[in-house]
């Protein structure tokens, strides 16, 4: 079960889940992006892709869909985390007041 897709999606799951937490503390989340983009380089990029145009020709159920996507989306992923400078610090949002909407009771 280790290398089960699920175990390993759900393990860059909460590697996402870390980043988001470092960039609402204000945290330096270059040790995890680097964490994110080896995992998937050492890891899903060399089974996955494989593994999802096997799916998508053997079946036509939603599974064809679901791994086109995630295939998709770990390209994109990774591409993101190869481009990223390397000491990134994400703020979190803030709304200005003229671009709040404001109720009126």
């Amino acid at each position: 079960l280790p290398d089960h897709v699920a175990v390993e999606l759900e393990f860059l799951s909460y590697l996402c889940g870390k980043e988001i937490a470092a960039a609402q503390e204000g945290k330096d989340r270059a040790r995890i992006t680097e964490a994110q983009r080896r995992f998937i380089e050492r890891h899903l990029a060399l089974w996955f892709p494989p593994f999802a145009r096997m799916v998508a020709e053997k079946t036509d159920t939603l599974y064809k869909e679901v791994v086109r996507f995630a295939d998709a989306f770990l390209r994109l992923d990774l591409g993101d985390l190869r481009n990223r400078p390397e000491h990134t610090r994400l703020a979190p949002p803030t709304l200005k007041k003229e671009n709040a909407l404001l109720a009126t009771p």
